[in-house]
Formats: structure tokens, sequence, C-alpha cells
């Protein structure tokens, strides 16, 4: 999702995310709620995802999407197993810079952060990439979040995300 404007009437993204607050998603697949400290959403939607669950919102240049679904591939039971399956699928996505993959396995989840470079208007956008990877109950959930040209406190803030991850089972 690269939207460089947002808000009402189209109005341009502002220089700052603004405040940031906790947020709850209730996962019902898996009967788990998620909680972040994330911006406050210009707007975001649950979407059908037969079987799983499916949330995207944004705050302008912010994006943040929730995934629950089962098992991609083999194994899945760890946090790490997770990461190993997205991981591999990220190396083809368009203007991924390979050498800013960076990946921590922590007990409650699993953290890959990335760059990628776009195309627009004859210049490379920086998009800076967040995966935050859980299995529970069965399920593989993906927390991903990106800012688009993220100023140096935004990127350690998007770094930090998962220290604020909260699951209540």
């Amino acid at each position: 999702m690269l939207g460089l404007s947002g808000g009402a009437a189209g109005q341009p993204a502002p220089d700052s995310l603004g405040p940031l607050r906790e947020e709850s998603w209730l996962i019902e697949p898996i009967e788990a709620q998620l909680s972040l400290r994330v911006p406050v959403f210009v707007r975001g939607q649950l979407r059908d995802h037969p079987g799983g669950y499916y949330w995207i919102g944004n705050a302008f240049r912010f994006n943040l999407s929730l995934l629950s679904a089962a098992p991609e591939c083999g194994g899945g039971t760890r946090h790490a197993q997770v990461a190993d399956c997205f991981q591999a699928r990220l190396r083809e996505l368009p203007g991924l810079q390979p050498d800013s993959m960076r990946r921590q396995d922590l007990p409650g989840y699993s953290q890959l952060r990335y760059v990628q470079q776009v195309p627009r208007n004859e210049q490379k956008i920086r998009i800076d990439h967040v995966h935050l990877y859980l299995a529970l109950r069965g399920h593989w959930v993906d927390v991903h979040a990106s800012v688009i040209l993220a100023s140096p406190e935004e990127q350690r803030w998007l770094e930090a995300l998962g220290e604020s991850l909260r699951v209540d089972e």
C-alpha cells in the first residue's frame, strides 16, 4: 500500500505520525487479543479471510496489517518457523534492499526489519518495514507495519514496535 497522501479530501500526509496510543484487535479464530502502541489510525477495516483474520489500516504514511491464518510452510509451531517461511518469500519483493534485512528471534515473537526502495516519479521512495511473526494456537500471525519516508525518530519507533506487543490468549 503506497500512498503519500491520505486523510480527508486528499490532504497531504503530515510530517509527523503524531502521538502513539495503545490499540487492540481481537483475533477471533484463535481467541487472542493483540495490542500495540501505534499512531492514531485515519482508517482501518477488517477484510474477509476464510478461516483466518485480516485487518488493514493506515495513519497517513504509516500502514499496518494483521493477518492470522493456517500455517503455509512445514512445521509452524514456533515463532521462528513462521519467520523462516515469510522471510523466504520476501526475498522476491520488488525494490527490497537485501543487505537491510535484520531478524531477531525473541521469546514472544520473531521480528524482521528491512528497507524497500520503490520507484515513484523518477525517484526512489524509501519504505521501512517491520514484521512481527507469531505462532499461536495452530495459526500463524503476521503483524506488518511500514512507514513511507520515515524520519529517524519514526525509524527508531518502528524498530521498537515489538516491545509494545501484548498478546492475551
